[in-house]
Parts: C-alpha cells; structure tokens; sequence
C-alpha cells in the first residue's frame, strides 16, 4: 500500500491514508475533492461522501497520463498538468478533454510538454510551470477579438494575410479574399483552411491572385471578383468561370478591371463597383451571364469603390476624389440624379439600419453621417475622438451603435452616449491598419474586419470588458542612484525622511496584471511636485533636484481592458538645509536683481528676434506661393494646354474615325492625370497630413491603387509603430513624387515580377528602399543619368537629403533618405 497524508484545517491535526492505488494528485473545488488517477478522475462530495467516476479520453479515445498539478478555473473547467504530454483540460459542463501540446509549426503554442505546476492568478491567467521550459501564460478569458492567424508561421500555405473581403456560409465557414494569395475557406472550429489561387496554364482556377468581394446570390451562386473581373465559382467542381464584359475598353493594356465591391439587387441583377466605374451583370436567357456598363454610356468619371441600393430602388456608389453619386432609375436604365460629397476621397457607403434616410460614408477625412432627406452630413473623426480619421469602413451592432475600421485601429461610436473608444493591436487586433472593403456583418451577427496583417471577428452582443483590477506597486526606490529599502525606512514613521542633499529620486513601478502585459498603463503624480496625473507605459521615473518639503508618490495602473487598480503611495519629507545667514539672503536678492536685468536685456533681444522670425515667415511664405504657382502653371497648365490642343485637333477633321477616338481617349487620359495631380497638390497643402504617418498612409493607398490590377506582385513593409515626425509641405511632396518615380520606373523599365516598398527609421534618420527583382539598370543610366534620376536627385537635394541607385545581383535598389 502507497500512503497520502490527509491534514485536517480545524483541528490542525494530519493523518497518513493508506490505498492500494494512490492518486497522483488531489485538488478541491466546490465541496469536492478530485483526485487524479492515469486514466480517470474521481469526485467525492465532501458534505455526502458520494463519488462518482470521469474516464479519460479525447475524442471518445481513452487516454493515460500523470499528473503532478490542477486548477479549476471560473468557466467549469478543470486544468490539468500531464508529466510529458502537454496539458490536460476537462469541461465540467459539457463532459470533454481537450490537450494541449507544443508544435513546432506554431509559435504560441505550449513551449515544452514537461509541465510540473499550475496557479491561476485574479486576472484569469493560467501559468504553467515546466520541468526545463520555464514559465508560460494563458489568458482563460474569452478574448474581445478571435484573431486570424495566431501565429504569422500558423498557414504557410499563404505568403501574406493582407485581407482584402469576407463571407460566412451556412455551416459557419469563413471565406475571405486576400491581396497576393487569392480566395481562401477556413472552416473555423477545425482551423483547415482551403487556398484557390491563379494558375497559368489552368483556365479554370481563380482568375486573378487578388480578391475583393465575395457574394452569394438568391440563387445560390457564388460570386469573386478582384484582379482578374468577375467570376462564378463552382466549389464542387472547383471550377471558376469568368462573366465575359462587353462594350467596356481597356484604359491600359496592363491594367484589369478589379472589383472592389459586389452587390445583388432587388431585379436580379449584380452591381459591381470597379476600377472602370460601375458595371451591372445580367443573367440571360440560355442561363449565361454578360457584364455591361451601367447604361449605354459610361456613368462615372472615375472609379467605384462601393455600390448600395436603398429599399425605395435608388442606388448610390462612392467615387473616391469625385463624390458620392445618386442614380435613379428610369424606364431606359439608371441616371445620376445628384452628387453629393464632391472632392472627398470616399471608401465605402452603408445605409443605416434604423433610419433609411441616414447614409453612413467612410473617407479619408472621418466617417460621415449623411442625411439624404436633408442633405446634411457631420463628420466624425480624430476631432471627436476617433481613432484616426482615415475611415475605411462601419458596421451596425444589435443597439444601433457603429463600429468603424480606420489607418489607427478599431473605433466603437455609442450613439447614445455620443462617447467613441478605441481599441488598437495591444487589445488583440491583427495591427492598426485596416483594408477598404474588409469590413463584413454576417448573417449570424458576427462583425468581420480585415487589415494588413490577418483579420478579427467578434459578436459585439458578446463584446464585454472583464472587470479583473490589477494592482499597482512601487517596487523599488533609489535616492542618488543607491538602492533604498523601503520597509527598514518606513520602520519608524509612516514616510521616509532625506535630508536636503539627498534630492535625486528614482522611482520603479509594476502593473500586475499578465493578461497582455504591453498594454498596462501606468499613471502617477507626486504630491508637492507634479500638477496632474502622467500617464505612461515606462515601469519608472526620475525626479532631479526635488526641493525642501513634503511629498507623497501616488501610482496606479490599468490593464489591457482599461480598469484602474486602487492607489499605492509612499510618502517621503526632504529637510530643508541647516544654514539661514544673511549673506545668503544678500546674494538671492542680488541674484535677483541680476536675473531681472537679464530678463530685460533677453526680452529685448527676443523681441528684435521675434520681429527677423517674422521677416523669415513672410518670407517663405511669398517664396511658398511662388512653389505652388509655379505648379500649378506647369503641371496643371501644361495638361490643359494639352487638352485643348486635342479638343482643336478633333474639331479640324472633317470625319470621324479611329484618330478622333484615339484623341478622344488621350484627352480622357489627360484629364485623369490632371486631376490626380490637382488631388496630389491638394493634399500637399493639407495642413492635417503633415507627420510621416499620414505620408506613408497616402502613400500606401495610391500606390496599391497604381499596381491593382497588374501582373506584378508589390509588397509594402511600413513600420508598425511610427515616431511623432512633422514634415513640411516640400519635404511631403517632393518624398511623394520620389517614391512614385521610383516605383513607376520599376514598373516602366524593370521587367520585374516582384516590387517592394520600405522604410526604416533609425536615430539619426529615416529612409525610403524601391526593390525589384527586374533586369537592373544599364551602366549609362548611372553615368549620365536621364531627366527623371536627374529630378529625383533634385529633389532630395532640395529638402536636404539623399538618394542612391545600385544594382543587385537580381534587380535595383533606390533609397533615398532624410535626417532626422
């Protein structure tokens, strides 16, 4: 016989049991004692002495293990450690195992399968210890946001997981479109995931590596549109069939028509927002589909990112740069009724779903409530508390509050309160940026928001903060860099007396709460020194020179959902110096009258400064206007000039023919360049995109928008968090036009497959890296240079930096830099 020892907490007393088969470990929840054997648990109710027996298995298969350690948590669930086979979970509620072990393939998945002891602390994190591997945590607490993927290594069958739209069949499947590796259905509680992608030589796969919009029609059709135009797709078949289009041409032999978004309207018909405008596909007779323009003609002047028809038939569809289009149909098709919201660079549209008068915009400049009865709209953005203003989509919960994806993360609008809060990657998100389109209410009510990195989805009537406090604690304290043991100075009284010279003080805090450790926030004042409360997430702060007089350091800090833990303080006196002679009080008041004629003597002369600080301002000032007249005569001038040279070439010739529609078009060519230049001076002067990151958002944008739809795959690396840094408008435009130089000599003149855009930010500068994998440059280019390196020098000359070419072994390298 094994023995166990039974203590008794009355009585203080202990006694040896005997058994024949000794559990490896007892633990007790709820009046129960639970005793763990190698292939079952036993329960014994201690206020009856009944038991009863759980077997072992996982998926209905026994299984065997030791156990050193185990924890129940507030879920009903029973953890468990298992010497050498991971750990152990037992569902009280709903009779189950789960095991959890380490995989190779997965990063946050258990680091060593030797576990030995558990501790569940008060913010519901289960630690594991491990016989040779450490310490591990996991938060049992449903996360606020599920996050695909866990782990960047969790499906190398993608090479990226930019997320581009989304779609949740019957059985829960979630199907969701990416930006370089094509359509992909994920069954969710298994975690298989099934890849479609483009192949060459096969015309039945997915026509184009970039996809958008996913769309089930009545009939049970499913539609993908993106890179490669519009297709049916067939999942038992695995086949893809590609809507023929017709009547609309080509704007350039690279470019394709790229769908952005899909919608069925209430005749049957499909409504497609492309890069070539608005399309509409129609069923025919023999049961086909063909594509058309929305009209004879084409309705738009430029490209549609979203389409939505309201109940009473009228539609609406954003056309960034131009405005928001009303169409009303007539007996002879659709015509635009109105345009509302012109200028603005608008993502998305969604009507409301309380009031159908009221149209929720999304734009680069916030999310606009638009009212379509009044005409009147409010913008929401940074203004009001908004995560960022560059708003890429919104979706309506069950109490009609909104929830918006933006560049700065997830915003959540209560409409009741009229208060916003915001949640950024520290609380689970995929990153802060999110993709236009990637925003997706299911059926079941699920939210689904897509970004650069992966996507989240949550149901936001399960949405809820855990109301765990952390606590606050002020771990050590130094006075003049040496270690102060707080206990011993505290010993006497209850503050801690320096004398006057001994005035440094350091200070270390701790936020115990390990549920998302980088997400804590610590807040502190100190009492007789600082005015307000200073929040921050550095675990210390330094005070030089604290004069004579009584202090007391107040901290508290704040977890990842946002709760205060109570106050911790600890009080301290400096003494004020021994010595009062009168020859001190002489040399203050003679100190005095020294500062108060210095002060005069500097206000004088920061006067004479502040009138030649003025004379400089006018003076860029008047050298600002003369840039910006100087660009709009040759960029703007130039292109109308050329405009109407066209329009009095076509008004000569006498009969029509395929040089009049070939002007015709250059004319149409012209003018979309033009107006992308007037909407690149524009936002140049744009006193709100003046720190880096609103350029590199810009950026961003038009450049996927100049290589969506072409045969090359383009990649951007953008550091996740940027540095506070202010840029002029000189310093903006002229890294714009660099970097869309760069970029369109790759495209133009590389022969490349592959182009990626970075930027790396060290201490001393921050620099710009253009990579292809094309033919490289030829030694002559480096030598003479041509007009465009010669401008691109130019302009990193002109705002103080530097620019570069090399050949790689495969391909160019430009980088051009600015000191910071």
């Amino acid at each position: 016989n094994d023995p166990y020892i039974v203590f008794n907490k009355s009585s203080h007393t202990y006694s040896v049991q005997l058994a024949d088969d000794p559990p490896h470990a007892i633990f007790f929840s709820d009046h129960k004692m639970i005793a763990a054997y190698d292939e079952k648990l036993v329960y014994k109710n201690l206020l009856n002495s009944q038991s009863y027996t759980i077997p072992k298995s996982i998926n209905n298969k026994p299984v065997s293990y030791y156990s050193f350690d185990g924890v129940k948590d507030n879920y009903g669930r029973l953890w468990m450690t298992a010497r050498g086979n991971g750990l152990f979970c037992y569902d009280e509620k709903n009779n189950t195992f789960a095991e959890f072990h380490h995989d190779n393939s997965k990063i946050k998945s258990l680091p060593f399968n030797l576990t030995t002891c558990l501790f569940i602390d008060r913010s519901e994190n289960l630690w594991v210890g491990m016989d040779g591997g450490g310490v591990a945590t996991l938060d049992l607490k449903q996360p606020k946001f599920n996050l695909f993927p866990l782990s960047e290594g969790d499906y190398p069958v993608l090479k990226d997981y930019f997320t581009k739209c989304f779609y949740e069949d019957e059985t829960g499947r979630i199907w969701f479109g990416t930006h370089t590796t094509g359509l992909n259905i994920m069954d969710n509680k298994t975690g298989s995931l099934v890849n479609y992608r483009n192949e060459k030589n096969n015309p039945k796969s997915l026509p184009g590596n970039i996809v958008a919009s996913i769309v089930k029609d009545v009939d049970g059709n499913m539609w993908v549109g993106g890179s490669g135009g519009i297709s049916l797709f067939n999942e038992k078949k695995n086949l893809f069939k590609t809507v023929a289009l017709h009547g609309i041409p080509a704007l350039h032999p690279d470019l394709n028509i790229f769908v952005y978004k899909m919608i069925q309207l209430r005749n049957g018909d499909l409504a497609a927002a492309t890069l070539y405008g608005l399309i509409k596909i129609v069923k025919q007779k023999n049961g086909s589909y063909q594509g058309y323009y929305f009209c004879d003609a084409p309705l738009l002047t430029g490209s549609s990112t979203d389409v939505i028809e309201l109940p009473n038939g009228i539609i609406y569809t954003t056309v960034p740069g131009h405005g928001l289009y009303q169409l009303t149909k007539t007996p002879n098709g659709y015509i635009i009724s109105n345009v509302y919201l012109e200028g603005i660079d608008l993502r998305s549209v969604r009507a409301d779903e309380k009031n159908p008068e009221l149209l929720w915009v999304s734009s680069g400049i916030g999310l606009i409530d638009f009212n379509t009865a009044t005409k009147k709209y409010t913008i929401w953005d940074t203004n009001n508390g908004l995560a960022n203003s560059y708003v890429y989509g919104s979706l309506e919960d069950e109490k009609h509050n909104v929830w918006i994806s933006t560049n700065g993360g997830l915003s959540y609008l209560d409409r009741t309160a009229n208060h916003i809060e915001n949640y950024s990657y520290q609380d689970g998100l995929q990153s802060n940026e999110f993709n236009t389109q990637a925003f997706y209410k299911s059926p079941t009510n699920t939210f689904y928001f897509g970004g650069i990195k992966g996507f989240n989805w949550f149901r936001s009537i399960n949405f809820k903060n855990y109301p765990h406090k952390p606590q606050a604690a002020i771990t050590q304290m130094e006075v003049d860099n040496i270690l102060l043991s707080i206990d011993s100075a505290l010993a006497k009284n209850d503050y801690i007396e320096l004398p006057y010279d001994k005035n440094n003080l350091n200070f270390t805090f701790a936020a115990l709460d390990y549920t998302r450790p980088d997400a804590n926030r610590i807040q502190y004042t100190l009492e007789g020194w600082d005015t307000k409360w200073i929040t921050t997430y550095t675990k210390s702060v330094r005070y030089s020179h604290l004069l004579p007089g009584n202090y007391n350091m107040i901290i508290k800090a704040s977890n990842a959902a946002g709760i205060w833990s109570e106050e911790k303080s600890i009080k301290f006196t400096i003494e004020k110096p021994y010595w009062q002679t009168g020859w001190f009080y002489f040399l203050i008041v003679f100190l005095f009258i020294l500062a108060v004629v210095y002060a005069t003597y500097a206000l004088a002369q920061m006067k004479v400064k502040q009138k030649l600080r003025k004379l400089e301002r006018l003076a860029a000032i008047e050298e600002e206007r003369n840039r910006i007249s100087k660009d709009m005569h040759d960029e703007i001038g130039n292109g109308l000039t050329h405009i109407a040279l066209l329009s009095e070439l076509i008004q000569a010739q006498h009969s029509p023919g395929p040089d009049i529609k070939k002007d015709i078009r250059s004319i149409s060519i012209s003018a979309r360049k033009l107006v992308q230049t007037m909407s690149e001076i524009i936002w140049t002067l744009s006193p709100q995109n003046d720190t880096l990151d609103n350029l590199l958002a810009y950026i961003r944008e038009q450049s996927h928008q100049y290589f969506e739809g072409m045969n090359v795959v383009f990649t951007i690396h953008f550091p996740e968090v940027l540095p506070e840094i202010i840029l002029t408008n000189e310093q903006r435009r002229n890294l714009f036009l660099v970097t869309k130089e760069a970029l369109s000599n790759a495209m133009k003149h590389s022969q490349a497959t592959c182009i990626h855009l970075s930027v790396v930010i060290s201490n001393d500068k921050y620099c710009f890296t253009v990579k292809d994998n094309g033919v490289g440059m030829p030694a002559n280019k480096f030598k003479i240079g041509s007009n465009g390196l010669k401008n691109m020098r130019k302009r990193m000359e002109d705002i103080g930096g530097t620019i570069l070419w090399k050949n790689e072994i495969k391909g160019t390298l430009v980088e051009y830099c600015l000191i910071l």
